[in-house]
């Protein structure tokens, strides 16, 4: 379900809750105690869960702008009418302000869910409809919302009511994620590859390792000790933000000597976070950086190599203008190398890790941000990958993807 159809289902879970409470409360009645309370807004919750998700049933995987207007279409008036049947309780006294909290938490919410809604009208994708859900005044509805839901949640479990209203602390999660990361690095640095795999659920590890493939993670985690710590990882920035299945964590690291962008999704399995899934994004490249740009092709790579020098960081950027899946590896190799033996060795001597990429495909690009000036000395950019028109796969550097850079 979509992160913003999600999230006004989780409105819908309170409205109903609100509805509920309403109609086991009269108006002269006496305040509800905190267990009566609470039980009836369980009892609802199970009910409008129930509700919220037959009400999205129609609505198809893949849906039109116009199935998205029609969907949200009522959400801000039902927000607004639970807020005037939630204002009609007699909450337990110590209940009243959490109460008036979320009934301004909801009328705020449905009229930020009325501003999306407005504003829309002239949207013509659905991406567009979404993008508005992440401005600041919806976002902070939104906030406001769960923060009042997670004060009520939280007093009933501190007064041994047993409550779960469906809402969570954002910054508690996202602080968790972070941690996480900070833990996938620790273990590639120790080279701890079973600690590593423990960090990622089996769509984490395809997403990271599989290349594309669905590969049965026992696989993955086999080839798991011939890369976990080939090349140390060091954070430079890290940040998160809490989504409706966990919380994505954005970071900007060191792999070897290459700046690398990513962003993981991450989720709760169980009370250990665990990566699901992973993009790349864009890096920035230093101030003052060379650009050097490298075709990619079978089986060479074409760029002028004179650029390359220790006088300034240096970006590779690289386009795939083959007919095959091609990366970059960037290494730094003794001066006295012989490249075919270095290509034969299993671990050979002397060779440094600079950093790499990911396969990409024809007629798409691939950018390595080197983070600081090369040490001068003799490199070597490399193609392992293997060639599909050869039944012996045989990797492309075997057939002369290797460029020899010496660095002065």
């Amino acid at each position: 379900m979509n992160r913003w159809i999600t999230r006004m289902a989780m409105a819908g879970l309170m409205l109903g809750a609100a509805v509920g409470v309403v109609a086991c409360s009269d108006d002269d009645s006496d305040p509800m105690t905190l267990e009566a309370y609470i039980a009836a807004v369980d009892e609802i919750d199970n009910e409008t869960t129930a509700s919220i998700d037959a009400g999205f049933e129609g609505m198809p995987e893949e849906p039109t702008i116009d199935d998205v207007r029609e969907g949200f279409g009522n959400i801000p008036t039902q927000l607004e009418e639970a807020a005037d049947e939630l204002e009609q309780l007699s909450p337990p006294e110590e209940l009243e302000d959490q109460q008036e909290a979320l009934v301004g938490a909801l009328r705020d919410y449905a009229a930020a869910a009325d501003d999306v809604i407005e504003n829309a009208a002239d949207a013509t994708t659905v991406e567009a409809f979404f993008a508005l859900t992440e401005s600041e005044e919806f976002t902070a509805a939104e906030t406001a919302f769960e923060t009042a839901c997670l004060d009520l949640q939280n007093y009933a479990a501190d007064n041994g009511v047993t409550a779960d209203l469906g809402c969570t602390d954002p910054e508690e999660g996202s602080a968790a994620a972070e941690q996480a990361i900070q833990d996938v690095v620790t273990a590639w640095n120790a080279s701890d590859a079973d600690a590593f795999a423990a960090l990622f659920t089996d769509a984490g590890l395809v997403a990271v390792f599989g290349e594309g493939e669905d590969a049965p993670r026992a696989d993955i985690v086999a080839f798991l000790p011939e890369v976990v710590g080939d090349g140390a990882l060091a954070i430079r920035e890290i940040s998160s933000e809490s989504t409706d299945t966990g919380a994505d964590v954005t970071v900007l690291w060191v792999s070897g000597k290459v700046l690398e962008s990513l962003r993981f999704s991450l989720i709760d399995d169980g009370g250990t976070w665990k990566i699901d899934g992973q993009e790349t994004l864009e890096v920035e490249a230093p101030a003052g950086a060379t650009v050097v740009n490298v075709d990619l092709n079978e089986f060479a790579f074409g760029l002028d190599a004179s650029q390359i020098t220790s006088a300034s960081p240096i970006v590779l950027q690289g386009s795939n203008v083959g007919t095959q899946l091609h990366h970059m590896v960037f290494a730094k190799i003794p001066e006295d190398a012989v490249i075919e033996e270095i290509l034969a060795s299993d671990d050979p001597a002397g060779v440094e890790n600079i950093g790499g990429g990911e396969p990409f495909p024809p007629g798409e690009s691939q950018t390595l941000v080197i983070a600081e000036p090369l040490e001068p000395g003799r490199y070597a950019l490399v193609c392992f990958l293997p060639d599909t028109t050869d039944p012996e796969e045989t990797p492309h550097a075997f057939q002369g993807m290797v460029a020899d850079i010496t660095v002065e």
